[in-house]
């Protein structure tokens, strides 16, 4: 027979090597804090694991003008996933929000590593009737690679915090590991695709992650850009391109602002939002 008793020390050994070896292998993330105001946060991130920096091997620094990427950014929608089969693309980087975005984000990516990420959050708001007001919050990383740029949401309109530092832990939760559970999509288009996991296989399997897409950076997304979010700037003589000032206020009211995406009841919660718990 077997003696249990002899057994219990050796599986409490194994079971200890086995969560020490579980803890090392967990990344974590370090941030360079490069913008953070009540609305908008812009970092750069690296991953460690087992001590050491993951090497990521990104083309970074990436050097792009700012009417460039509002170009890229105008671009990039997804729609709510609907019973009904309703496809229309919404904004995923509206107007508003690349204003206050864009300026900080080409400063990042001019200032980024190989082996960082760019971080950014934005909290935005609607008012109805001119009378109520509620915040949206959308936030997630960016990277280039092998000429594409990556674009991973964690968040995306998601109706609750009134404030970046309502959210103080988002940036260190990795939307390309762990894709939350989400009720829209990105969209596809020309250029623009959507990931595939390495594992597609299984009942329960992501065939495609719905918050990461690739941009091929060889098109010409200055031409392609939607004509209403089209940006004319003479280029002042001595001075380098200057497409608007950050944090300036939206100009016009387009429709893109009006869309939030409420969570259902009970959903906005420390359960529900692990960078909330208390450290």
């Amino acid at each position: 027979m077997i003696d249990i008793r002899k057994l219990v020390p050796n599986l409490l050994v194994y079971s200890l090597s086995i969560l020490m070896l579980a803890g090392c292998a967990a990344p974590r993330f370090e941030k360079q804090e490069l913008v953070s105001t009540p609305d908008i946060q812009v970092l750069l991130t690296r991953e460690i694991v087992d001590g050491q920096v993951e090497k990521l091997g990104f083309d970074h620094p990436w050097h792009v003008d700012e009417l460039t990427l509002d170009a890229i950014l105008s671009c990039v929608t997804y729609h709510n996933v609907s019973l009904i089969g309703d496809t229309k693309p919404i904004a995923a980087f509206p107007s508003v929000m690349r204003r206050a975005l864009v300026p900080h984000l080409v400063d990042a990516f001019a200032k980024a590593g190989p082996d960082e990420m760019v971080y950014f959050a934005y909290i935005g708001n609607r008012t109805f009737l001119y009378i109520a007001s509620k915040n949206y919050f959308t936030n997630g990383v960016m990277f280039v690679k092998n000429n594409k740029l990556n674009i991973v949401f964690r968040y995306l309109t998601l109706e609750g915090p009134a404030r970046i530092s309502d959210m103080p832990g988002a940036w260190r939760l990795d939307p390309r590991r762990r894709p939350q559970s989400v009720a829209w999509t990105l969209n596809e288009g020309p250029g623009i695709r959507l990931v595939r996991p390495k594992d597609t296989k299984g009942l329960f399997a992501l065939k495609e992650y719905p918050n990461w897409i690739r941009i091929d950076l060889n098109q010409n997304w200055l031409a392609r850009a939607p004509r209403k979010h089209r940006v004319r700037r003479h280029k002042p003589a001595g001075h380098s391109t200057y497409l608007y000032k950050a944090g300036t206020p939206a100009t016009t009211n387009d429709d893109d602002e009006e869309i939030i995406i409420r969570p259902p009841k009970g959903y906005f919660s420390i359960k529900s939002y692990p960078e909330l718990k208390p450290k």
